[in-house]
């Protein structure tokens, strides 16, 4: 990312970083369907090696959520 991460992007002071640019349009859109499904109900626990994984592990349990993050 040109310029690195800036202090309005500051992720301490809200909670959330706004990266601009740094998916394209269609990744987005990618990952919004994930949010909209996972808002929509419940899901079922996943766990890898017996350990129980939280909803914010979405890239190794969501099939489009990892395909969004780590295909380039």
């Amino acid at each position: 990312m040109p310029g690195g991460v800036t202090p309005d992007m500051a992720y301490a002071a809200t909670g959330v970083a706004c990266l601009r640019g740094v998916a394209d349009a269609a990744r987005v859109e990618r990952l919004r369907a994930v949010a909209d499904e996972i808002a929509g109900g419940g899901r079922r626990l996943f766990a890898i090696n017996g350990e129980a994984l939280p909803a914010s592990y979405l890239w190794l349990t969501h099939p489009a959520c990892e395909a969004a993050v780590f295909e380039l």
